[in-house]
């Protein structure tokens, strides 16, 4: 992926060039490239202006490895008819072929991704969420950072929380994994 300088990053050129990328190398996401992501988020729309989120980053290798677990766990489950039969891939369309090796391929390597940016907050607040999380995943884009969003980890709540010591009146409503494409 081609990073865009961000000072001449036009809005359409991104919107039309961000995508979920599942494939990372182990090269480390700098603080300053990590700050950045956020102060974009911390800037996105929020309802009644309440800005009700909380990040949560985690570079822990032990944690990451213990998310990939979770991770693997409910891609067993959505993946089963795949990972029990991989030539039912062939027979799939071709952009959903991509999508399910991709995603295989993400469940089998979430645990080593750099960097899992969560993005929390009231259970009933999932909403105000998401505007955050698009502006990170643009953020993202223009420092040619890869990231996928996804939400199979609130499967797996209670041991999420119990794992990164998330309180009981906030939610995990989005994972955001990025690393270097």
């Amino acid at each position: 992926m081609r990073p865009i300088d961000p000072g001449s990053v036009g809005l359409f050129e991104a919107l039309y060039s961000t995508r979920a990328l599942r494939r990372f190398t182990d090269e480390p996401v700098s603080d300053e490239d990590l700050y950045q992501v956020i102060d974009a988020a911390i800037r996105a729309p929020a309802g009644g202006n309440m800005q009700v989120w909380h990040f949560l980053i985690v570079r822990d290798a032990e944690k990451r490895r213990k998310i990939g677990e979770l991770y693997w766990q409910v891609w067993t489950e959505y993946g089963k008819q795949y990972l029990e039969d991989p030539s039912r891939i062939d027979s799939l369309p071709r952009q959903m072929r991509l999508v399910v090796r991709s995603t295989d391929d993400l469940a089998r390597n979430i645990g080593k991704v750099p960097v899992h940016l969560f993005f929390c907050g009231p259970s009933e607040a999932a909403g105000t969420v998401y505007p955050a999380v698009q502006n990170a995943l643009l953020a993202c884009r223009g420092l040619g950072l890869g990231s996928v969003v996804t939400g199979f980890h609130r499967m797996h709540m209670d041991a999420l929380r119990a794992l990164l010591d998330i309180p009981e009146n906030q939610t995990a409503h989005a994972l955001l994994s990025v690393g270097w494409p």
